[in-house]
């Protein structure tokens, strides 16, 4: 784990780097979107109902108030389902090109050497 950087140097737990002794880094294999259109209808739906269920956990555990829907929560929870929803619906696994149907395909352009 990185504890700090220098000027010239990456600081860890038991050692140091210095930056001229990096020749490469390698990053293969690694996914950096946080948002996906596969997934990521899937995380706003429970997102939004996760809200709403976390808030009246606050509201009644916690807070020791009556049960009762926030309207701010409601609608913040209903507008991540409702996306999440929204875009479940749209999402195509088959596209159209040239009158032909053709299945979505994600392809990697990165460099594998």
């Amino acid at each position: 784990m990185i504890q700090g950087f220098g000027e010239d140097e990456i600081r860890f737990h038991y050692y140091r780097i210095k930056l001229n002794e990096i020749a490469e880094i390698d990053v293969g294999n690694k996914n950096f979107t946080i948002f996906s259109f596969r997934s990521g209808p899937g995380k706003l739906i429970f997102s939004g109902v996760a809200f709403v269920a976390i808030d009246q956990f606050n509201q009644t555990v916690i807070n020791d108030q009556p049960f009762g829907v926030n309207s701010k929560t409601a609608l913040i929870g209903g507008v991540l389902t409702s996306s999440g929803i929204l875009l479940k619906l749209i999402q195509k696994k088959r596209w159209k090109f040239k009158k032909k149907k053709h299945r979505m395909q994600i392809v990697d352009f990165r460099d594998k050497g």
